[in-house]
């Protein structure tokens, strides 16, 4: 808590004009959906197939973190009184913090991906 604080409370326009814009393409994957799509488009077969994965791999990984894993936590979200006006999303999201939704399926897309084409790991 005391990290989220000093992270929240601090001035930085750099985190002002992206975070909230990086976090609402996160919203319903729609940053994964996107990736996955132009690696369908145009990778190769190898590519497709990597898109295809981490597709899999996000939807197995979301559906955890948001059915049982915050069924079972139900850990409150952060008070935003600290967040600068300009982080904070227009609307806040009524389910709880943890385990987080968008981690969650990033790595859900990313380790699935890179399974299937292993140089994609280090992006």
């Amino acid at each position: 808590m005391q990290l989220f604080r000093k992270v929240a409370g601090s001035h930085s326009p750099i985190l002002d004009r992206t975070l909230p814009p990086l976090t609402r393409s996160a919203n319903y994957s729609q940053l994964w959906m996107t990736i996955a799509a132009l690696m369908w488009v145009f990778g190769g077969r190898f590519h497709r197939r990597a898109a295809l994965r981490g597709m899999f791999g996000l939807s197995l990984a979301s559906w955890v973190a948001n059915l049982p894993a915050k069924l079972m936590t139900r850990r409150v979200r952060p008070l935003i009184d600290v967040v600068p006006e300009a982080r904070r999303l227009a609307r806040l999201p009524r389910s709880s913090s943890f385990p987080s939704g968008h981690s969650a399926s990033a790595f859900g897309f990313a380790v699935g991906a890179a399974l299937e084409a292993p140089h994609l790991a280090l992006p």
